[in-house]
């Protein structure tokens, strides 16, 4: 063993070399999905006596991943590796080619612009072949920018890009998408926003809108965003996830009987429960 052994071994430095060793190799094993390997060197860790609080965690989380790979009837949390392919390989195979898994599609859409002007074209989006668009979430695809298709004199077909910034809308079947900016939960989004207030605008699916209050959704976010208020908010983000009645009551707080439904618990921070509570806040508060 390149170890050497503890018996030889007395000063505390020495020590500490064994126990980092005993530590990178037990999740060595327990990354390589070897959990049963990773609790023999955790175990190692623990009679090393540096740190006995880290080989019990080690063990705590190998007997933890055997457990999730027999509920799962699997043995590796890895992917399957795929043979390499020569690009003299993929010349000859077309049917390795991305072309072949996506096609274009061309959604016809009615478009208003900054202006208020109605654009009737087409948008394109690229998605995988025999995908079922009924139930599509363009949020996913066209959040940050799309492409809009119009016919021009002599059949001309002319192509613009348009970003969330430009304040427009579009409909695509009976679904409505706008302009939204607002404080993304999502870190991933967030780091890219560069507005200074460190929100961001992107085309939201609408769910329910109204000159008082109106909710969207955008990859998987909820939006609340008032009437007046710049910015809307995802109430995917901690301080709506911490304090859901108080963020919604002061939304309304100038309805009480709908405040005290939200501090009754009446409305839950989901897409079903807040449409209500908006439907309900349009219709019947002043």
């Amino acid at each position: 063993s390149v170890i050497p052994k503890f018996s030889d071994v007395k000063k505390k430095k020495h020590k500490k070399m064994r126990y980092a060793s005993y530590f990178n190799i037990a999740y060595m094993y327990y990354y390589l999905d070897m959990p049963d390997k990773a609790i023999e060197y955790a175990n190692k860790l623990i009679a090393n006596g540096y740190d006995k609080g880290d080989g019990k965690k080690i063990i705590k989380q190998s007997e933890l991943l055997k457990q999730r790979f027999a509920d799962n009837k699997k043995s590796t949390r890895h992917f399957k590796q795929y043979q390499e392919i020569t690009a003299e390989e993929l010349e000859s195979d077309e049917d390795y080619w991305m072309d072949d898994l996506y096609e274009e599609q061309l959604l016809e859409t009615v478009f208003i612009n900054a202006k208020g002007e109605r654009i009737d074209g087409s948008i394109k989006i690229e998605l995988l072949k025999n995908r079922d668009i009924s139930n599509l979430d363009l949020t996913k695809y066209l959040s940050r920018k799309l492409s809009l298709m119009t016919l021009g004199d002599n059949d001309k077909i002319k192509e613009k890009w348009y970003y969330p910034r430009e304040n427009v809308s579009f409909t695509v079947g009976n679904v409505e998408y706008i302009a939204v900016k607002y404080n993304s939960a999502n870190d991933k989004i967030s780091k890219n926003v560069v507005d200074i207030s460190g929100a961001l605008y992107a085309f939201a699916k609408v769910l329910y809108k109204s000159d008082k209050l109106s909710l969207y959704i955008c990859h998987g976010e909820l939006i609340l965003k008032k009437a007046g208020n710049k910015t809307g908010s995802s109430t995917s983000k901690t301080v709506w996830k911490i304090g859901f009645k108080k963020k919604l009551a002061k939304l309304v707080e100038d309805c009480p009987e709908l405040t005290a439904k939200v501090f009754a618990g009446e409305f839950k921070n989901t897409e079903v429960s807040l449409t209500k509570l908006v439907k309900e806040y349009s219709e019947n508060c002043k």
